[in-house]
């Protein structure tokens, strides 16, 4: 059992504003209880670190355990309106909203979200794995 979350960079790019994360655990069962993401709007004339993400709030999650996450993979896949808040959440709130985020997207992010393992998510994808030595 684990869960697998790619932190955000202090660096600006790929239009993303900077950002960090805290991952809150619980302190005896080491179980995640709940992944906050920070950002800086480097637009504004003062940017100051702004909670951005709440997992368990936004997402009307209990925890971030593998359990609660799976159910949140599967949430995006069904629901247009998350996968859009989830796709502009990941850009720490550049610009506006995605319009839309189709099945092919949907998709795009049930796979990100439910595997951690590149063959998984390429099969996930319906995708031919790629050879890293390639």
């Amino acid at each position: 059992m684990h869960v697998s979350q790619i932190g955000p960079s202090a660096t600006s790019h790929e239009y993303r504003n900077p950002g960090y994360a805290v991952l809150h655990i619980d302190r005896e069962t080491l179980l995640p209880l709940n992944y906050q993401v920070y950002s800086l709007d480097i637009e504004l004339e003062d940017p100051e670190w702004t909670l951005t993400i709440d997992y368990v709030k936004d997402y009307n999650l209990t925890d971030v355990s593998p359990a609660s996450m799976q159910k949140l993979a599967e949430r995006l896949r069904e629901d247009e309106s998350l996968a859009r808040l989830f796709t502009w959440n990941e850009s720490r709130n550049v610009g506006w909203p995605p319009e839309f985020c189709d099945k092919a997207c949907r998709r795009a992010l049930f796979c990100r979200v439910s595997t951690s393992e590149t063959v998984d998510h390429a099969a996930c994808m319906h995708e031919k794995p790629g050879n890293l030595f390639d």
